[in-house]
């Protein structure tokens, strides 16, 4: 295998796993909490924060970036190449939809359905945009970046996570 398909096999396993937790804690918080936005909110963003711990150590001596904001920003500042980039990308996109696919049937929901709360502003935006860029810029630790970045985001707080998964199953809180 060379070494692009290594970095990109792991980029897709990677963030098909970090998805599959973020929707999963997402699903299980807001059945375990139905009631506690901010407990959810909280169960969330500590198994987020956990399981990306967990897929840095086992695979940072491959590849370990699971965002294509973070790839594109290496791109953009010259660290990769472009052929890499788009390799680690097309792993990052396939892994993120694996995840959700394989999450949603963990819980017993359909494979692939369509939100039916409409998400959008200029608060939300920002609050989406924001700290996910910080997150590209900062020199913090890995983890801490994504339980921080959950805590401030918008999206978190309705344990939607922000890679465009399906919703988890409604709640009036969380409508």
């Amino acid at each position: 295998m060379t070494g692009l398909a290594r970095r990109a096999t792991a980029e897709f396993i990677g963030t098909a796993f970090l998805v599959m937790a973020v929707v999963g804690s997402g699903v299980m918080a807001s059945r375990l909490s139905p009631d506690d936005v901010g407990l959810q909110l909280l169960q969330n963003s500590l198994a987020t924060g956990a399981a990306l711990v967990a897929l840095i150590m086992a695979l940072q001596p491959v590849s370990a970036s699971f965002n294509p904001v973070v790839t594109l920003v290496e791109r953009a500042l010259g660290m990769i190449d472009t052929t890499t980039a788009a390799g680690l990308v097309a792993g990052q996109i396939l892994g993120g939809l694996a995840g959700t696919v394989a999450a949603n049937l963990m819980f017993g929901l359909d494979a692939v359905s369509w939100s039916t709360h409409q998400r959008t502003g200029v608060p939300l935006w920002l609050g989406k945009s924001l700290p996910r860029w910080a997150c590209c810029w900062s020199s913090s630790a890995p983890s801490g970046r994504a339980v921080l970045t959950a805590w401030r985001s918008p999206s978190a707080a309705t344990s939607r996570p922000p890679i465009g998964s399906p919703a988890p199953p409604a709640s009036p809180t969380l409508r």
